[in-house]
């Protein structure tokens, strides 16, 4: 959410988002822009999590009332094959969308996802009670993309193999290096930086939020040129290079 906010931002949109990081003073900013008269001069696109907008009667009496006000033009949910069981990454508070959306009657509704089978996107389509939309598909090909597995060595060689990938093939250009866990992430990305000389650091859930903005936000500005993380970065990250 954070990456399309500043990208939308950038592009002079007003986009912000609510979530269990965001400190008392922006949630009041929000809440107070939501429910200003002129509300689409303060905000045009509000991030939400589902789990929020599911367990926060306060951010559903503030749609509510943008609702009855007829400021709600649209719902979008992002990553909808989580809305289904037979998805795997099925979560319950997707799932309770349905229910929600069930409150703003007329608003158009639009879900979106890149990794929905047919059973998946039934499923979604159902749960969210949207029977009758229109389905937009295409292929899960990505001709862009290309996929290579190598061996893996053994303790020093395995270091030794992504730096030198790094340094000979991508030098100075963007990437993520993905490790299983946090402590792993920060000795990988230490001895890139001291040990290989490349610009890396390390980017996991154990970081305080202010940390996290600021490793994402360097990495997107070029200051870093790799991110040593766990697989919650990069999902949804839009970066051209």
């Amino acid at each position: 959410m954070e990456d399309q906010v500043q990208h939308l931002k950038d592009l002079k949109i007003q986009a912000f988002l609510v979530n269990s990081e965001s400190s008392v003073e922006q949630r009041r900013q929000i809440m107070d822009a939501l429910r200003d008269p002129k509300v689409e001069q303060f905000i045009q696109l509000l991030y939400v999590t589902p789990e929020m907008l599911s367990k926060s009667t306060v951010i559903i009496n503030a749609f509510k009332a943008l609702h009855q006000r007829r400021r709600l033009a649209r719902i979008v949910i992002d990553e909808a094959h989580c809305v289904s069981q037979w998805g795997h990454d099925f979560r319950p508070d997707y799932k309770a969308l349905g229910e929600v959306r069930q409150q703003f009657l007329g608003v158009p509704v639009m879900a979106l996802t890149a990794t929905a089978t047919e059973n998946v996107k039934v499923d979604v389509i159902h749960n969210l009670g949207i029977t009758g939309c229109e389905v937009f598909t295409q292929s899960f090909n990505r001709p862009n993309l290309s996929y290579e597995v190598r061996p893996k060595g053994k303790g020093k060689e395995v270091l030794d193999s992504i730096a030198s990938t790094i340094n000979d093939k991508y030098k100075g250009q963007s990437g993520i290096v993905y490790c299983l866990s946090r402590a792993k992430c920060e000795a990988i990305a230490e001895k890139l930086q001291l040990e290989y000389g490349i610009k890396a650091h390390h980017y996991h859930a154990g970081m305080e939020p202010a940390a996290k903005s600021n490793v994402q936000r360097q990495w997107q500005a070029g200051r870093y040129h790799v991110i040593v993380a766990t697989i919650a970065f990069g999902m949804g990250i839009d970066k051209a290079d």
